[in-house]
């Protein structure tokens, strides 16, 4: 369960920055309290290999008291960013080896995320989900904590707007100190899709 609280710690410690909010660690303590998992299984293979499994159901962003991720759009020529909000949900899944390396996969649901404005609206196409990769290696001081997940997806206008191609990409490394090693971070950003 530590490595499950760093894991989720991290994870909205990102979204904190994407909001524009990273130095609230008050907002961080009060996500990891407020435990957003609704299942909770956990077994054992034959190789002594533990396996948590969980689903989740949680607002987008799951930051307390923020009610949007800002996405820009310069293509729309709207001279502010679209607001994204609405409700993840997904599954999580880590394993645990005999020799207390871990990987976590994780994949998020966006099919109830839209993007707005005070007048405008996006619907999530088909198939908007993210996956999210943790490899947590064994304490051998040695090894580092890798984090890969990519974002692409059709979200579809329901105005006279083109539809948008949102992405958003992060890749970490952290060295077996706890260094940030490696640290692309690119916030989501939407482009056009056709014809204004």
């Amino acid at each position: 369960m530590k490595i499950f609280k760093c894991f989720l710690t991290i994870l909205l410690s990102i979204y904190l920055f994407l909001a524009g909010c990273s130095d609230q660690p008050s907002a961080i303590a009060d996500a990891e309290k407020a435990n957003p998992f609704l299942d909770n299984t956990i077994t054992t293979s034959p190789s002594s290999a533990t396996v948590d499994h969980q689903t989740f159901t949680v607002p987008f962003p799951p930051i307390p008291g923020v009610d949007f991720a800002p996405v820009p759009a310069p293509c729309l020529g709207l001279g502010e960013p679209l607001r994204m909000s609405g409700t993840w949900s997904g599954w999580f899944q880590g394993v645990t080896l005999p020799n207390s390396g871990s990987q976590f996969t994780e994949r998020i649901d966006y099919s109830e995320i839209t993007l707005k404005t005070d007048d405008l609206t996006w619907l999530a196409g088909p198939g908007a989900s993210e996956p999210i990769i943790r490899k947590i290696p064994a304490d051998n001081g040695e090894s580092a904590l890798v984090i890969r997940h990519e974002f692409h997806a059709r979200f579809i206008s329901q105005n006279d707007k083109p539809d948008l191609r949102v992405s958003h990409r992060v890749r970490q490394l952290l060295g077996p100190d706890g260094e940030l090693r490696k640290n692309e971070f690119e916030p989501f950003t939407a482009e056009c899709i056709g014809d204004n």
